[in-house]
C-alpha cells in the first residue's frame, strides 16, 4: 500500500505565505536587481543581499557578498540593460527567479541566463544565490563577435 509522504513546508500555503502577493514582490525584487545591477547601485545590495550570499559570474568565478558589492560599486555595468523570460518559482520559504538579461554597450550586446535565490525570513525576501551563465547566440555571430572583441576582421 502507497503512503502519502509527510508533508513539508515548501507548500506556500503551510509556510504561511500569500503565494500571489509573495510572486509580486519577488517580481519587483527582480526588477530592483536588474535596475541595481545595470546602475552600479550596492547600497540596494547591501540592503538585499544576505549576509552569506554568494555569486557565480559569467566567467565562472564565485564571490562573496562582500566582492559582489565591490564589483557593483565600480558603476554601471552596461549602457542599456534590459530583461525578459522572467519565471518565478515559489517554494515555501525559498524561491527561485530566472530570467535573460541583456546587457549593451556601444558595440557589444551579451544575454546571460540568471538564476536567483531569495529566502525569507521574518517576513523579509533576501537574496542568498545567484548564477549568471552566458548564452552562447547562433554559431556564425557568435565567431563575428568573438572576432571583433579580439581585433579580427571577417575576411570575404
Amino acid at each position: 500500500m502507497l503512503t502519502k509522504p509527510p508533508m513539508v513546508a515548501t507548500e506556500p500555503w503551510i509556510a504561511g505565505i500569500d503565494e500571489t502577493a509573495a510572486v509580486a514582490t519577488l517580481h519587483d525584487l527582480n526588477a530592483e536587481f536588474m535596475r541595481a545591477f545595470a546602475e552600479g547601485d550596492a547600497s540596494w545590495y547591501w540592503a538585499h543581499l544576505s549576509d552569506d550570499f554568494v555569486c557565480t559570474l559569467a566567467d565562472g568565478r564565485r564571490v562573496s557578498r562582500a566582492d559582489f558589492l565591490d564589483l557593483r560599486a565600480d558603476g554601471p555595468c552596461a549602457d542599456r540593460l534590459t530583461y525578459d523570460e522572467v519565471d518565478v518559482r515559489l517554494l515555501g520559504d525559498a524561491a527561485l527567479v530566472q530570467g535573460v538579461m541583456h546587457c549593451r554597450t556601444d558595440d557589444e550586446c551579451e544575454s546571460i541566463r540568471y538564476t536567483q535565490v531569495w529566502r525569507r525570513r521574518w517576513g523579509v525576501w533576501h537574496a542568498a544565490a545567484a548564477q549568471l551563465t552566458p548564452i552562447e547566440l547562433d554559431s556564425e555571430l557568435a565567431r563575428a563577435r568573438r572576432g571583433r572583441r579580439l581585433g579580427i576582421r571577417r575576411q570575404a
